[in-house]
Parts: C-alpha cells; sequence; structure tokens
C-alpha cells in the first residue's frame, strides 16, 4: 500500500510461485539484473529444476473481458481469469456479491480474431473481497459457471486455449532470444 520497492540485488536467489493453466508451479532462481528505468524489473536465470503440481481440473487463464452480471438488474463487471467450469470476476466493493449467490453472467469471448457473445449461470464459490491495495474499490469473487450450451462450453475452451497459446508462444519467444 506504501508502494515501497522490495529490495532486490544481483547475485540473489529467490522462490517463485505462480500458476498456469493447470499448475501450480515452484523454483527458485538467481537474479541476474535488475533494471529500473523505464519501470523496475529484473532478469533471473533459467532456473535448473520446476516442481509443478497439478491443481485444477479444467485450463485456466488470465484474461481482461467485460462481463455483465444479472441478479435482477444489470451490474459491469471485469473478468479477470477464466476457465470452462469458472471465472473470478471484480466488482466494485459497494456490489459485492455472498456466498452460493446466482445470476447471469454475459460476455464476449475473442476467439480467432471474431468477437463471440455467450450467457452462462454463475454461482459464488469464492469470495476474495478487497485484494489489491492499488484498487480498495474492487472486490474479486470466484464464480463456477454452467453454459446454457456445449456450444458455449465449447466456446469458452476455446478462448481459454488460444489465451494460453498465445501467452505459451510469447514466453518461447523470450526464451529463444
Amino acid at each position: 500500500g506504501d508502494h515501497n520497492y522490495l529490495n532486490i540485488n544481483e547475485g540473489q536467489t529467490w522462490r517463485f510461485r505462480t500458476f498456469h493453466a493447470l499448475s501450480a508451479i515452484r523454483f527458485s532462481a538467481v537474479v541476474e539484473r535488475v533494471i529500473f528505468d523505464p519501470f523496475p524489473y529484473f532478469h533471473v536465470e533459467l532456473p535448473t529444476a520446476l516442481e509443478m503440481r497439478n491443481v485444477r481440473k479444467r485450463p485456466r487463464a488470465s484474461v481482461c473481458l467485460d462481463a455483465t452480471i444479472d441478479r435482477g438488474t444489470p451490474t459491469e463487471a471485469l473478468v479477470v481469469d477464466l476457465s470452462a467450469e469458472g471465472m473470478c470476476v471484480a466488482l466494485r466493493k459497494e456490489q459485492g456479491l455472498g456466498m452460493g449467490d446466482q445470476m447471469d453472467v454475459r460476455l464476449r469471448l475473442p476467439i480467432l480474431d471474431e468477437s463471440h457473445e455467450i450467457q452462462v449461470e454463475g454461482t459464488v464459490v469464492r469470495v476474495d473481497g478487497c485484494s489489491d491495495p492499488a484498487h480498495p474499490d474492487l472486490a474479486f469473487f470466484g464464480l463456477s459457471v454452467e453454459p446454457r450450451s456445449s456450444l458455449d462450453r465449447v466456446m469458452l475452451h476455446a478462448c481459454v486455449q488460444e489465451r494460453l497459446a498465445k501467452d505459451f508462444d510469447t514466453f518461447s519467444r523470450v526464451l529463444l532470444t
């Protein structure tokens, strides 16, 4: 919240944890370079070993998609991650949801350079609340979703797979340079 930077120095070994698609990934790596301009970031050496564990049944991808949640009154939301069976949505804190709340969710999925509108039934299965100090007016909620048709489920899966393929392609290009 106070926007202080971590003290990261070249030569230090750090442990990293992340999620990708189906897996939780953990590795240790040495910081090779610390750069501050045009923004603070750092480079790490390629790890010699990765620990991976499957933690999800279906692939999940980070996204940024506008959505409309309807519980009697339409409310704007932002989908921040997506799978064929669930999503995480961000809402203004005052428009919060509770465990078990049910709603219709409408969103447009980018697939093959086209936009496809779908509607799913959502149920709140996780309430994260305000988890980002930079945006204290937003709250995050995990939804289990049930598409209205098998085609909508395939569209969700296709959107996730395309996003993961693009992410992996970008990552592999970085590794090859």
